[in-house]
């Protein structure tokens, strides 16, 4: 991997592991950060209707960074589903980030198991209209204090969000799918945006983002590029 530019480093070139981190490093203060994929022509899924099947070897790596600096990893239950996201594992360090699942209806997705020691904690994130029943059986699988009601009839993404990063961290990484990463932009609730395109076609309209919203400005943090594949991360301007 090598580093094409950086708004506060000159030196281009390779990167190892080390610097890496270094360039995706969280910021002390509470920040989110999302994370997406997408093909050249803009798709954030093959065809086969999930994300996975774009992916590459370099995409994997930042993704397996970030995920290792976050504190929690926060997803729609749509995609949680589809991808089969389930609690994350430790790393060598035996860290491991919380995935917060985020349901309207209050359903939990099976892949989110029971807790392991090999694995981290998982919190279901839903509002107060969501069915008593859905809400007693997470709780039941979590833990009372691991499910979040923010909000009534919808889920109230500022609340949750403030609520995760008391409880379980400030460094928050949203990995989708594109309405939860729709919604948080249009919430004002995303401080970057870091986006991987992997060198693919594949013909379809399945953007990043689930609909249109009020433009937005970006920074550019970095960008890099491996086999390929570039990774950029930028700062949303507010």
């Amino acid at each position: 991997m090598r580093l094409l530019m950086s708004e506060d480093d000159q030196r281009t070139g390779p990167v190892g592991p080390d610097r890496l981190r270094e360039l995706y490093a969280w910021p002390a203060e509470p920040w989110v950060r999302s994370n997406m994929v997408a093909t050249v022509d803009g798709s954030a899924s093959g065809h086969d209707g999930v994300s996975g099947s774009i992916n590459t070897t370099a995409d994997n790596a930042v993704f397996d960074v970030l995920r290792s600096l976050a504190d929690v990893v926060v997803v729609g239950a749509g995609t949680v589903r589809a991808e089969g996201y389930g609690r994350l594992e430790r790393d060598d360090s035996g860290h491991a980030p919380t995935i917060a699942v985020v349901s309207g209806s209050g359903s939990l997705p099976r892949s989110i198991g029971s807790p392991e020691e090999d694995r981290g904690e998982a919190v279901l994130v839903t509002c107060a209209s969501a069915p008593a029943g859905r809400l007693r059986h997470a709780r039941g699988r979590l833990g009372a204090d691991h499910v979040v009601v923010a909000g009534d009839d919808v889920v109230d993404l500022p609340l949750a969000f403030t609520a995760l990063a008391e409880r379980f961290g400030p460094a928050l990484l949203l990995e989708g799918g594109p309405t939860l990463l729709t919604d948080a932009l249009a919430a004002g609730l995303v401080d970057e945006m870091a986006l991987s395109w992997t060198p693919r076609l594949v013909g379809r309209a399945h953007s990043i983002l689930a609909a249109e919203i009020e433009e937005i400005a970006l920074a550019p943090r970095h960008l890099l590029e491996e086999d390929g594949t570039l990774l950029g991360l930028w700062t949303v301007r507010r």
